[in-house]
């Protein structure tokens, strides 16, 4: 139950032993005038539970003791609500919360705006013989949530800006045998096709802050490029030309520029992936990193002055660094944020800058290297891992984004 829940039963219950003898035999014979609630915003996550209390006034704002009370969800889906006004958040989005005292053309009625926001991961995870999407607590041992539950196979989903869908890519049992780009209600409902082609598409990301459009790889032609589409699969254009690969496209929080990793020749003669940055027209490309090693896995960091990278270092054991870079300050060197020794296949930062999620290469014995997940703090140093059960394989969770305002 949230912190606020308390607050409010404290509130109903101080009110409620302020009512003297008098004062409630005047109440039982007065009319409901208004109706407030409280709290009148209020924001959970999935799972947890709201407390609202109505008081009903008569004509004279005096608070009426003997008024009856209904509620109801405007979306049970997103929330549902008890007799008694306490709310449990369901899927992530925003519902108003109504109390009504009394019937027909004399009932009175207040609202309330409750935001129900997902937990703060989200991933691919193979589970029961079948790879679903699930969300889950950034613990050590969370409780997993499942977003959907069929035959098909997802992977890498990604947060729309306003966390009421999902976008991912999935391979249909009886479909062409690639993977094409689904989005679904944050629910796990209404899941709908955006492409539908023969070839292989990954890493969608949701065009901020608008959520409507939908920046992806694909390699249509050949060769990997960007595409940015509509959610409906309509308006696909290609962003990307050249001989050369493109992927692993980010978005900026204004939806104005892009990150991405290219093949390509740098000076020496060397050819290797590279950091680059972009309009999101698909104008206006420059180089942003240019080591002799590979680089990988762009985003932009939570300020929106820096960005993280993967850069492969080789060695024994082999490492792959998270790598972090100012976006204004070309003479800024990259700064490493994880140790030697460790190889990062994916990451995803949390909103506030604080906690990383890993997802890393661990040798297993005669099985080889599989990933883990491990929950990294930058100003400690400290990992947790993240366990999950016997047969089960948890793959490159992403947190949420930053939590969008109540509306």
């Amino acid at each position: 139950m949230s912190c606020n829940a308390g607050r409010t039963l404290l509130l109903a219950g101080l009110f409620a032993v302020a009512l003297g003898p008098d004062a409630a035999l005047a109440q039982r014979r007065a009319r409901v005038f208004s109706v407030e609630v409280m709290p009148t915003e209020a924001m959970i996550v999935v799972g947890q539970q709201q407390v609202f209390v109505p008081v009903a006034y008569d004509r004279a704002n005096n608070p009426v003791a003997t008024a009856t009370f209904t509620f109801t969800s405007s979306n049970p889906r997103v929330a549902t609500v008890t007799a008694e006004g306490i709310a449990t958040g369901v899927s992530p989005g925003t519902v108003t919360i109504t109390a009504r005292a009394g019937t027909g053309a004399a009932a009175k009625s207040a609202v309330a705006v409750l935001t129900v926001l997902a937990e703060q991961l989200l991933a691919a995870m193979q589970r029961g013989g079948r790879w679903d999407l699930y969300t889950f607590g950034p613990d050590s041992a969370p409780r997993f949530s499942a977003v959907t539950a069929d035959a098909t196979l997802e992977l890498e989903p990604a947060w729309s800006p306003d966390l009421t869908r999902i976008a991912y890519v999935a391979l249909e049992r009886h479909g062409p045998g690639s993977l094409d780009l689904f989005v679904v209600n944050a629910d796990g409902s209404e899941a709908r096709r955006v492409t539908n082609d023969s070839a292989t598409v990954g890493s969608p990301v949701f065009v901020r802050p608008a959520g409507d459009r939908i920046v992806f790889q694909s390699n249509k032609g050949g060769v990997t490029q960007l595409y940015v589409v509509n959610l409906d699969g309509s308006g696909r254009r290609q962003l990307t030309t050249g001989p050369n690969p493109n992927l692993q496209p980010d978005v900026s929080s204004d939806g104005s520029s892009l990150l991405f990793a290219s093949l390509r020749q740098a000076a020496g003669g060397r050819r290797n992936f590279d950091i680059w940055q972009m309009n999101v027209d698909g104008t206006g490309e420059r180089r942003l990193t240019s080591s002799p090693r590979a680089e990988d896995s762009p985003q932009f960091a939570p300020d929106g002055r820096s960005f993280y990278f993967l850069r492969d270092e080789g060695g024994s054991p082999p490492t792959k660094r998270l790598y972090r870079q100012s976006l204004t300050d070309t003479a800024a060197v990259a700064q490493a944020i994880t140790p030697v020794g460790m190889h990062v296949r994916a990451y995803s930062v949390s909103a506030d800058g604080n906690l990383i999620v890993l997802t890393v290469l661990e040798p297993a014995g005669r099985v080889g290297d599989v990933p883990r997940v491990v929950l990294f703090e930058p100003a400690s140093g400290r990992m947790t891992p993240v366990l999950v059960g016997p047969g089960e394989q948890l793959t490159a969770p992403v947190f949420r984004p930053a939590t969008p305002a109540p509306h």
